[in-house]
């Protein structure tokens, strides 16, 4: 009996620091992770969403992921530096003027390239307008004042000589195509993936056409790099609109240094582990890891560069 009590008084300090101990594993706070989307009715907020729902559907109660509605591109790094958002959907030229112009202790990385923009200008099929040129006078809507929209739709404006010849708006995807029905727009500038939810809603309700932006290529790879390249709508991506050649460049999953490698890991292997998530956006049928690994002139994460090692993708 004395053996037993001596053995319990051993034993008792040691269980409860046991139990404890698993009581805190259990009750651990998760991870918290915030993605930067986009406007709502773009392809972005549907992508982060996609992304949101695999990488919960990946690592359970151990992540908590929460997702940002936000005016897109610029808005996303803006987020990424202050530590708001740990990962963000944006665009690449949005990314390389950032890295240029934002001070070294915001260390911008790729995680994955995701699918390619392709840059809408958007008039309503009677209008007459049918070039760039054409808007000389009119009212416009160039994106968010923080989107990677406005961004490109005034580079582009400006390679074509076309810089303070129209009214430009400030508005957002839906905001600017309720302005168009309205008529207090005349043209609408629009960065997103093929087809976008809000502008194939909007044609199937109206005649809409889309003015071609091809032209505006070589001009924009003088000026601001190769980030830019010709690109082609096709035929009926809206519905009765025509195909149009156009800009586009890719768009990007990022991040910054100081996400730890584990969670960017994490993050980069739910993207392709849960393809019938990923793929309920159009854009994301598109994800495929032998192109997602080409982020230049943007560095890829060391944790991402490891996953398509080990993925083998990558050898070096």
């Amino acid at each position: 009996m004395r053996f037993l009590r001596r053995l319990l008084a051993v034993l008792t300090p040691l269980l409860l620091t046991l139990a404890v101990a698993g009581c805190g594993a259990d009750t651990a706070a998760p991870e918290t992770v915030v993605i930067a989307g986009g406007v709502d009715g773009g392809v972005y907020a549907r992508y982060a969403v996609a992304l949101s729902q695999a990488l919960s559907a990946s690592a359970g109660r151990r992540v908590h992921v929460r997702v940002l509605s936000t005016a897109g591109s610029v808005d996303n790094l803006h987020r990424l530096a202050t530590g708001e958002a740990s990962f963000a959907i944006c665009a690449a030229d949005a990314v390389v003027d950032a890295r240029q112009s934002m001070p070294p202790s915001t260390d911008y990385q790729a995680v994955a390239r995701l699918y390619d923009d392709y840059i809408h200008l958007v008039v309503k099929a009677s209008a007459p307008i049918h070039s760039l040129a054409d808007l000389r006078g009119r009212r416009v809507a160039v994106g968010g004042p923080t989107s990677g929209t406005a961004l490109v739709a005034r580079r582009i404006l400006a390679a074509a000589g076309q810089s303070g010849q129209s009214t430009e708006s400030e508005l957002g995807l839906s905001e600017a195509m309720d302005a168009l029905e309205r008529g207090d727009v005349d043209a609408v500038f629009w960065s997103g993936g093929l087809p976008t939810e809000r502008v194939a809603a909007d044609a199937k309700n109206a005649p809409l056409r889309l003015i071609p932006l091809g032209d505006a290529v070589p001009d924009l790879r003088s000026m601001y790099g190769s980030v830019y390249r010709p690109g082609r709508i096709p035929a009926e991506t809206y519905t009765g609109v025509d195909a149009v050649d156009t800009v586009a460049f890719p768009d990007l999953l990022m991040t910054t240094a100081r996400t730890p490698d584990r969670t960017v890991h994490e993050v980069v292997a739910a993207l392709f582990a849960h393809p019938e998530v990923i793929g309920t956006v159009p854009t994301g049928q598109l994800l495929n890891p032998s192109e997602a690994i080409f982020t230049e002139p943007v560095p890829l994460h060391a944790a991402a560069l490891d996953y398509f090692r080990e993925e083998k993708i990558a050898t070096q």
